[in-house]
């Protein structure tokens, strides 16, 4: 009988065991994603689009207006400082040079002979043979002359300049990038408006031009390493270093009818990564490190939410409710970390594994610079902390203080269910 006894209390025991575990287990879990927090180097990057182009481009334009007659370079060569590169027709201007030359020959004869005749009025007028009133004639025609000499003169100098125009010679060495006309169009000199034949570029200095968003641009200095894709090869990464910063804005219509304002950045390239493939005017994508922090204690960017700062009070605390309403109207940085339910994995655990289950810790962080995946954390947090990383919903509106999780397990690409490590 007493016997008998012991094993009736054993098995209610038992069944008031199993009883408290099933109440406990219908307790709706929420499942979330989670991972170790690592140390990492997080680096803040800004990234803007832009166009590769030589430090050094001229533009080559006639000062003259006439028809080509020649150009004795194609796209690709290369040139020299003052080599010939474009000839124009100057039969025009060799025959204002001639009229030019002919008008000073005149205007010289006339003055060799006014002033002769002012030299002799001068002497007669010493010697009371004519009056002042002829000197003074004689004189300002002695005046006239000169000056006729001297427009002449300035006539033919501006000639011979546009004759030497017509020959256009290369101000620099490098490389002809662009020929815009051919032999026998017209090229128009005008100060105005520049008509380029050729463009002459040094493509032993290049640099990327991009536009930075006004709320990037201010996170940007002069010397910030620089790291270029270019769209036309993939495979390839150049380096460089921030070397302008605009001053001015430039502005476009957006499509919200918004003007967005950007700013120039130039950004010089490191040759020594260069290759022949890249030419100028191709497309590229600038990630400029703006700031980084190495061995830095780092949190998925997915981590962090923001909520009410005392949203975990359910009573009014003693003193204003003004004040405390305000309080709950405050948003902090907050991430969720999750800690062993020691309750739930003492005991028996049918089927269940010991750490299945979690119990959340809200924490409020302060948070530093920014990768495209990782925060860096300043303080709230340890290395080692299971963080939770998912899901978005979970994050940002379910988890509290307190809140029962279990960890998710996601299917592999055969279907399978594997633990999150």
């Amino acid at each position: 009988m007493k016997k008998l006894l012991i094993i009736s209390g054993i098995i209610i025991v038992i069944a008031f065991i199993v009883w408290g575990n099933m109440s406990r287990d219908k307790t709706k879990l929420i499942s979330v994603q989670m991972e170790a927090i690592q140390r990492k180097t997080i680096e803040q990057v800004v990234s803007a689009a832009g166009n590769i182009k030589p430090v050094t481009e001229v533009k080559l334009s006639a000062n003259v207006s006439s028809e080509i007659m020649d150009i004795k370079v194609v796209e690709g060569d290369q040139v020299i400082s003052g080599q010939i590169l474009v000839i124009l027709d100057s039969l025009r201007y060799s025959a204002i040079v001639s009229q030019s030359r002919s008008a000073l020959n005149a205007a010289n004869a006339s003055f060799e002979k006014v002033k002769s005749e002012f030299d002799r009025a001068s002497r007669l007028f010493d010697n009371n043979l004519i009056s002042n009133q002829e000197l003074e004639a004689l004189e300002a025609t002695y005046k006239l002359s000169v000056s006729n000499v001297e427009q002449s003169r300035a006539r033919l100098e501006q000639s011979l300049d546009d004759l030497h125009k017509t020959i256009l010679k290369s101000p620099m060495n490098g490389t002809v990038t662009a020929v815009r006309k051919e032999t026998g169009e017209m090229a128009l000199g005008s100060m105005f408006q520049a008509d380029v034949i050729l463009i002459i570029s040094d493509l032993s200095e290049m640099e990327v031009i991009v536009d930075v968003d006004e709320t990037d641009v201010v996170d940007i200095d002069l010397n910030n390493k620089v790291k270029i894709e270019v769209d036309a090869i993939p495979d390839l990464t150049l380096s460089g270093f921030v070397t302008q910063i605009a001053k001015s804005a430039t502005s476009s219509s957006g499509l919200q009818q918004d003007d967005i304002v950007n700013y120039e950045v130039r950004i010089m390239i490191d040759m020594s990564t260069m290759t022949e493939d890249i030419l100028p005017g191709m497309s590229a994508t600038s990630n400029i490190t703006t700031a980084m922090s190495e061995n830095a204690i780092a949190i998925p960017i997915q981590s962090l939410t923001a909520r009410p700062k005392n949203e975990d009070n359910d009573e009014e605390e003693d003193g204003d409710l003004s004040l405390y309403t305000k309080e709950k109207e405050i948003l902090e940085d907050v991430v969720f970390i999750a800690v062993a339910d020691t309750a739930k994995n003492t005991g028996f655990s049918f089927g269940k594994k010991k750490d299945d289950i979690f119990v959340i810790v809200k924490k409020k962080v302060e948070i530093g610079i920014s990768s495209n995946n990782f925060y860096e954390l300043l303080s709230g947090v340890d290395e080692g902390d299971l963080i939770i990383t998912g899901n978005y919903k979970s994050i940002n509106k379910e988890l509290k203080n307190g809140s029962k999780v279990k960890k998710k397990k996601r299917e592999s690409f055969r279907g399978k269910k594997n633990e999150d490590d």
